[in-house]
C-alpha cells in the first residue's frame, strides 16, 4: 500500500500530465490548422500552377506538423516528472515544509535494512514529520493551468478563424485541402474568367494594324 506522501505526489503527477498534454496539443493543433489555412489561402490567391510549389506547399505544412508535434507534443509530455522533482516543486510553493517533503520521498523509496541509508528510525521520523506538515497543503495548487488554456483558447481561436474561411467558400476550401493533399494531382481551380472577342477579325494584310474587343462573357 502506498504511503500517504506518495499517493498525493502521485495525483500531482496526473493533473501536471493532463494539463501539459492540453498544453501541448492545443498548441499542437493551433500551429497545425494555421500551416493548412495559409497555405490553402496562398494557393487561392496565387493560383499555383507549377506542381513543384504544390510539392513545396504540402512539404512546409508537412514540416510544420512534425516540428509543431516534436516541440510541443513529443517534448513537455516525455518528461518524467519524478517524484523528488515534483516534491521539490511543492516545496517551493510552500516553504514551511522546508526539505523534509523531498527527504522524505528519497527514504520511501529506501528499505529499511539499506545499510547505506543511515538510521532507519531518522528516515521514518523525517518521513512522519513530512506527512504531518503536508497533511492540510493542497498540492494542486504547485500546478499552472493558465499555460494550458492559453493553449485551449489558441486552438479555439485558430479553429474558428478557420472553420469561417470554409463557410465563406465551401467549394474553394475543399479543393484548396484536396490539392495540399495530393500536390501532384491533377486537381485545377475552376476558371474565374471567361471572355470573349466581341469583334473577331477573320482575315488581314501582314502588316496591318488590326483592333480587336475582349469582353468578359455573360
Amino acid at each position: 500500500m502506498s504511503h500517504p506522501l506518495e499517493t498525493k505526489i502521485g495525483v500531482l503527477r496526473g493533473r501536471v500530465r493532463r494539463w501539459v498534454a492540453v498544453y501541448g496539443f492545443g498548441y499542437w493543433l493551433a500551429v497545425s490548422v494555421a500551416a493548412v489555412a495559409l497555405a490553402g489561402l496562398a494557393d487561392y490567391v496565387v493560383r499555383f500552377r507549377d506542381p513543384g510549389l504544390r510539392v513545396l506547399a504540402s512539404m512546409a505544412v508537412v514540416g510544420v506538423f512534425g516540428w509543431a508535434g516534436y516541440r510541443f507534443v513529443y517534448g513537455p509530455c516525455s518528461v518524467r516528472f519524478r517524484d523528488v522533482d515534483l516534491a521539490r516543486r511543492v516545496q517551493r510553493r510552500f516553504p514551511s515544509l522546508g526539505d523534509d517533503l523531498a527527504s522524505a520521498v528519497e527514504f520511501l523509496r529506501q528499505p529499511d535494512d539499506d545499510p547505506t541509508a543511515g538510521s532507519a528510525s531518522l528516515r521514518r521520523a523525517v518521513v512522519a514529520r513530512a506527512a504531518a506538515a503536508a497533511e492540510g497543503l493542497d498540492f494542486r495548487e504547485v500546478v499552472h493551468s493558465r499555460p494550458a488554456w492559453r493553449a485551449a483558447l489558441a486552438a479555439a481561436l485558430v479553429g474558428l478563424a478557420a472553420a469561417l474561411l470554409m463557410l465563406a467558400d465551401p467549394y474553394a476550401a475543399g479543393i484548396a485541402v484536396a490539392r495540399l493533399a495530393e500536390p501532384l494531382a491533377d486537381i485545377p481551380w475552376p476558371q474565374v474568367h471567361h471572355l470573349v472577342v466581341r469583334n473577331p477579325v477573320g482575315r488581314f494584310a501582314r502588316g496591318q494594324a488590326f483592333e480587336v474587343e475582349v469582353v468578359e462573357a455573360d
